[in-house]
């Protein structure tokens, strides 16, 4: 009787140990509170089984094995869901996929929609654990969480609902600020969920989505740019547009893809402040192709409109919702606006007439664009060398210009774009470094010389300048002296005395730098 007492003991014990959560599948789930925080008893996944027919999320198409539920009613229409608390002692593995689901009959789950994924994009723990945004939910109906990790059981971990607001949306203000990757994997091609986009401290930046007719997997990085003031940014053309703007790259090339831009109403607010007839409903887009994220409107490619087809805001936040035909730079100003003036390249390279400057620009919708090339000693302070009025069709070649009288050291460049009524944008600053000492020798011709030859030397201010023609040996044969002019000088010398071979001409300047050029002489 003992024994089979202490059998009995033993068998209720493993039966004990080894039961599933209650939680194990979606009519179990356990409620949360929108707003809820973290239990005194964390929640656990020990034990927890895959049913045959039970849905798995779709965004990382890791073989889930022990997914556990949860269930809230909406009271708002955009929550954050997330898993990423730093929670001491909770041990196991944390819980690094999420996935938020729509139900008609919570006990048959084919009749479960997945309406957004997310997978190790915690800011908290190590990035193995989650935090989803999701927007299009309906007030007072009841979604479903399903969470798991894609190795054994995670045991003490926190799972909790918030709805949207000014607090959770990202603030960082410079492109090259830090960022989360959203992750698709290839294996789940067939994911048409939202996936979210945010920085480094979890905060949410954008939401994409692909369509039944677009492509998505892969990495999806992620920039911002929030521009300070003073006053609110301009194109060429005098439109505002706002002072929030995006990028977004995948090295998968993903096309249509549904995509909300998040930004706070008082950055709307600004815009409606100085035009009252820019509001959320009239927005609209400018994808600006380009291989970086940009600071500010001009520095990219080529424009094209976009058209927003929804928008939405909750508790301080706005977004707008468009569909873009590929990732790139993402502007937002009022509807029907393409900002005009902009650069697809700026560069520049130190040549023997001086400094070339190379740029190719579009400019769309404007009858003229006005074009200053500003010089600086030091990237900050900068003054006009050039001006340029050039015709929308010229705009469609490139330009090039060369500053014949560099200064000395470093030189900065930067085009400052616009129309004749004032408006303008800069591009980015190009540094080019003046290495000669004060003078170079250009050319000598003709090669080979005959009789005579002349020599072209550029110099950056006037200068008495020694000149000495030397045999290959060193030995020197002519010598003379000429006043240079800043710019470009041309200096004639009779060779006929000279002997076939090869000499060196050899110019000083009153600080002892010299440089050298050779010839043949025939």
């Amino acid at each position: 009787m003992k024994r089979f007492f202490t059998l009995s003991l033993i068998l209720l014990s493993l039966s004990v140990f080894c039961q599933a959560p209650v939680n194990d599948d979606a009519p179990g789930a356990i409620v949360l509170s929108v707003g809820g925080t973290c239990p005194s008893t964390l929640y656990s996944s020990d034990n927890a089984t895959r049913s045959a027919n039970e849905k798995l999320p779709e965004c990382s198409g890791a073989g889930w094995s022990a997914p556990v539920w949860f269930k809230f009613v909406a009271t708002a229409g955009a929550v954050k869901i997330t898993s990423d608390y730093a929670l001491p002692g909770s041990g196991g593995t944390p819980i690094g996929e999420i996935a938020l689901f729509s139900a008609t009959n919570v006990n048959d789950y084919s009749t479960f929609t997945i309406l957004a994924c997310d997978f190790e994009s915690g800011a908290v723990n190590n990035q193995f654990s989650s935090t989803l945004y999701a927007t299009g939910l309906t007030v007072g109906q009841t979604y479903y969480i399903e969470c798991d990790t894609y190795i054994g059981y995670a045991t003490g971990f926190c799972v909790t609902v918030e709805n949207l607001g000014s607090n959770l949306l990202s603030t960082t203000n410079t492109c090259s600020s830090g960022y989360q990757k959203s992750l698709i994997l290839p294996t789940s091609g067939f994911y048409y969920g939202q996936s979210s986009l945010a920085d480094d401290a979890g905060k949410l930046v954008a939401i994409i989505q692909r369509t039944q007719s677009g492509t998505l997997n892969g990495n999806t990085s992620t920039g911002q740019n929030i521009y300070n003031g003073p006053g609110i940014r301009q194109d060429g053309a005098g439109n505002y547009y706002l002072d929030r703007n995006f990028r977004f790259s995948n090295t998968s090339n993903p096309t249509n893809i549904k995509v909300q831009l998040f930004f706070l109403n008082t950055e709307i607010a600004e815009l409606t402040a100085i035009d009252p007839s820019i509001t959320l409903n009239t927005l609209g887009i400018t994808r600006q192709t380009g291989d970086i994220c940009t600071n500010d409107f001009g520095v990219g490619g080529a424009n094209s409109p976009l058209t927003v087809t929804g928008t939405g805001s909750q508790n301080g936040v706005s977004w707008v919702e468009f569909i873009t035909p590929g990732f790139s730079n993402f502007m937002v100003h009022k509807a029907g606006i393409i900002l005009p003036v902009d650069i697809e390249y700026f560069k520049g390279a130190t040549v023997k007439a001086g400094n070339l400057l190379t740029w190719k620009m579009n400019c769309n919708n404007i009858s003229s664009a006005r074009i200053i090339i500003e010089r600086g000693a030091d990237g900050t302070h900068f003054t006009t060398i050039k001006e340029l009025t050039e015709s929308t069709s010229r705009c469609l070649h490139p330009f090039e210009f060369i500053d014949s009288f560099p200064l000395a050291g470093h030189n900065f460049y930067r085009l400052k774009m616009g129309e004749s009524n004032g408006s303008f944008k800069y591009s980015n600053i190009v540094q080019l470094k003046n290495t000669i000492n004060d003078f170079e020798i250009i050319s000598i011709y003709p090669t080979p010389v005959i009789s005579s030859a002349n020599a072209e030397i550029r110099s950056l201010k006037p200068f008495p300048a020694l000149i000495d023609i030397s045999s290959s040996e060193g030995n020197q044969l002519i010598k003379t002296s000429r006043l240079l002019k800043a710019g470009t000088n041309k200096i004639n010398f009779e060779t006929q005395k000279l002997l076939p071979g090869y000499y060196v001409l050899s110019i000083t300047n009153e600080k002892g730098n010299k440089q050298s050029i050779g010839f043949i002489k025939l």
